[in-house]
């Protein structure tokens, strides 16, 4: 994990407007692509205040990227807390993106809009590690289609990893794993 703390990064704990929001995310993510780390972190800790537009450039422009030009690489976000956890939320929903926000001792919540059935293979994946369609089908008591359209949707917004193995029945299938 690449983990960038945005107060070390802007010597401010308020982040404020589209210009300087989309400074900063240039700044990010040309540091990240330079780390060779497929998992981005942005840590918001001593950052109290971002408003809405600063949250929709710095978050949810490059999580949107992720379906595009930045194909199998994850964005999470940590300590996001109060008013900076609210707009952010309130940007990725507005825009029906979500993201993961790291919380203290290795909890988490879901930003955003996410519905319950990606939420609850979210959540089998992270107690799991890892598995495959038939098996998350068999612990959520759904069928393996609905588990392969909802773990593509988390794969395109970076909140799983994949990756193709054989089948045990001969073919091919896909592993899917806890980006935390």
């Amino acid at each position: 994990m690449f983990i960038i703390n945005l107060y070390e990064l802007t010597n401010k704990n308020l982040i404020w407007g589209h210009e300087n929001a989309r400074n900063y995310r240039n700044i990010i993510l040309k540091k990240w692509n330079e780390s060779m780390d497929d998992v981005l972190v942005i840590d918001f800790k001593q950052i109290t205040m971002i408003d809405f537009s600063a949250a929709s450039d710095l978050i949810c422009i490059p999580i949107s990227r992720l379906q595009a030009d930045l194909i199998g690489k994850h964005i999470i976000i940590s300590n996001a807390e109060n008013e900076v956890r609210e707009n952010i939320d309130v940007a990725l929903d507005r825009q029906e993106l979500f993201c993961i926000n790291l919380l203290e001792q290795d909890t988490y919540e879901i930003l955003g809009k996410c519905s319950n059935g990606l939420k609850d293979i979210f959540k089998v994946l992270y107690e799991k590690k890892k598995a495959d369609s038939r098996t998350l089908a068999d612990i959520l008591n759904t069928t393996v289609q609905v588990i392969n359209n909802r773990t593509t949707t988390l794969y395109k917004l970076g909140l799983l990893k994949r990756r193709m193995e054989d089948a045990p029945t001969g073919g091919k299938q896909y592993i899917y794993e806890s980006i935390i």
